[in-house]
C-alpha cells in the first residue's frame, strides 16, 4: 500500500506469485476508504488465484511509514495522510487475518514465502 497504488499478490511456496491485483490509491482517501480498498484488492487477488479463502495461511501488508508490527498501529504514513491508525484491527474486522505488518513489500513477500508451506 503506497501513495500511488495498492498491490496485492497471492504467493505459494512452490510457484511464487500465482495471482496479482492492482488499484490506484486516491490521494484524498479517508481511513475507511483505505480499509475498503485493501480488503477489496486482497479479495480480488485471492479470487483471481482460484483458491478458496480458507486456503490462505497469511496476509502481509507493507506500508511506507512507521508501523508497529505487534500492535498494527501506523504511527505515521505521510504519503497516505495516516497517523496513529490501528490498521490491523480494522482489516481484521473486514475478514483479513493480518499476520505481518512491515515497511517494505519485498521484505513482507519473503516472510510470507517462508511462512506458507502449501496454499494449494
Amino acid at each position: 500500500m503506497g501513495g500511488t497504488k495498492i498491490l496485492a499478490a497471492v504467493i505459494n511456496s512452490k510457484d511464487g506469485i500465482i495471482a496479482r491485483a492492482k488499484i490506484a490509491t486516491k490521494s484524498d482517501s479517508s481511513e475507511k476508504a483505505y480499509i475498503e480498498s485493501l480488503a477489496a484488492i486482497t479479495h480480488e487477488a485471492i479470487s483471481i488465484s482460484g483458491l478458496k479463502e480458507s486456503k490462505i495461511k497469511a496476509v502481509c501488508l507493507g506500508i511506507p511509514g512507521s508501523v508497529n508490527p505487534y500492535t498494527g498501529r501506523i504511527g505515521l504514513a505521510p504519503n497516505l495522510g495516516l497517523k496513529n491508525f490501528y490498521i490491523k484491527e480494522k482489516l481484521q474486522k473486514k475478514g483479513l487475518a493480518i499476520t505481518e505488518l512491515g515497511l517494505q513489500i519485498k521484505a513482507e513477500i519473503e516472510k510470507l514465502r517462508e511462512q506458507v508451506q502449501n496454499v494449494e
